[in-house]
């Protein structure tokens, strides 16, 4: 398993959450969409955002085995964390069946605002789920800066973040001190003691 798919695997389980509502596609943004993709959730990535927190030389000592089953120590960078913030926006046929079903994108949302890791879990994450939360100050001048940029028209969507974290293959190894002797030489002219 290769944690860096981590990207992959989080956007493709958000966008799952919506399969029951109705067809959902992840936006590729060099093809264009069509008319005949309706009904239709479109999922658009806006932005992966590296999260810089605390101390960059900062090492972390852990525990593991080598490639021969040997108890190791070694020290390893913090995951590298990223917000991802995605547009969910639905194509239907009618505006009034747009506006349904972004209420009911919010309200699954809402009820079931976490992704699971599973295997792809980064260090010190402890295998806690990946919280959803809307994204904040999204008003209407800033929706459609996303549209032009985008090159599409203006359609209702609802905007969310998640953060991931992904880990360093880069390991400092590092051995204890098992055993010390010391050993003293007494000269000949000095009483012992």
């Amino acid at each position: 398993m290769d944690q860096s798919n981590i990207l992959q695997e989080i956007i493709q389980q958000f966008a799952q959450k919506f399969k029951d509502i109705a067809k959902v596609k992840i936006k590729d943004p060099v093809n264009k969409q069509t008319s005949e993709d309706q009904p239709l959730i479109l999922i658009h990535v806006l932005g992966i955002e590296e999260v810089v927190l605390g101390n960059m030389n900062e090492r972390i000592q852990r525990k593991g085995k080598d490639s021969n089953g040997n108890l190791i120590e070694y020290f390893v960078a913090p995951a590298s964390l990223f917000n991802i913030s995605v547009m969910v926006t639905p194509y239907f046929k009618t505006y009034e069946d747009t506006l349904k079903i972004l209420g009911s994108i919010a309200k699954l949302i809402k009820a079931s605002n976490q992704i699971p890791v599973g295997e792809y879990d980064w260090l010190d994450n402890n295998n806690q789920p990946i919280i959803i939360t809307p994204i904040p100050g999204m008003g209407l001048e800033k929706q459609m800066q996303i549209f032009n940029m985008l090159k599409t028209d203006y359609r209702p969507s609802l905007f969310y973040q998640f953060t991931v974290g992904i880990d360093t293959d880069e390991r400092e190894m590092f051995r204890r001190v098992e055993e010390r002797k010391i050993s003293a030489q007494i000269k000949k002219d000095q009483p012992p003691g």
